[in-house]
């Protein structure tokens, strides 16, 4: 039985930047002082192609698959063609993954306005609120790079989170207008497998100009 990653991801929201929500198949109703992981992710059942791939497999490039935009028309990816859409986070604009391979991939956007950081001051506060929901966190030393043109900062986040080793490779852009989480994960014991693919779809991300 293939296990399905269950990850707690942070966005700051502008009245409240302590809040938290938390990664699921519907809005979390934890209240935000004690956040936990909770539903499995689900595939939308609208959504072609086939996620009948060996669990290890190599995924087609990302180069070679296809774009998919943003919901909040804030941003667009591009995914391996044997991903799909699933239900992780109701504020995330792009919600994409392969459940048989443990390959998941979200971006949350918010508006810098709300915010009094800088990227590097964004990039603590949310590492630092993801880092409070795992057990043994271990986070890696902050990377900066360009994203298609947009400075960015990436960090790779080990932990354990109800029972399970996670690894996720969170790439903060900034934007125009907004800050920009792209967060990978799949279960560590995989990481040096689809860790690669992983960060090469992250760096597929493009800010689309939505307000």
């Amino acid at each position: 039985m293939v296990l399905v990653v269950l990850a707690v991801v942070f966005a700051l929201l502008p009245d409240d930047p302590a809040a938290t929500r938390t990664a699921s198949g519907a809005t979390s109703s934890a209240p935000s002082s004690a956040p936990s992981a909770t539903a499995t992710p689900q595939a939308d059942p609208t959504e072609e192609p086939s996620q009948t791939s060996s669990p290890d497999e190599p995924t087609v490039p990302a180069s070679g698959g296809r774009l998919v935009k943003a919901t909040d028309g804030k941003s667009e990816i591009t995914v391996p063609n044997d991903w799909k859409k699933l239900a992780l986070l109701d504020s995330a604009g792009i919600q994409q993954g392969n459940t048989v391979k443990e390959q998941y991939l979200m971006v949350i956007s918010e508006d810098q306005s709300a915010f009094d950081f800088d990227l590097g001051g964004y990039a603590e506060a949310v590492t630092a609120k993801m880092q409070e929901s795992l057990t043994d966190p271990v986070l890696g030393e902050s990377r900066s790079l360009f994203v298609n043109g947009a400075p960015a900062r990436q960090y790779e986040l080990r932990g354990k989170t109800q029972g399970l080793d996670i690894v996720y490779w969170v790439t903060f852009v900034e934007g125009e207008q907004n800050f920009h989480q792209v967060v990978a994960w799949t279960l560590a014991s995989r990481s040096d497998v689809h860790g690669p693919l992983l960060r090469q779809v992250s760096a597929t991300f493009k800010e689309t100009g939505g307000a």
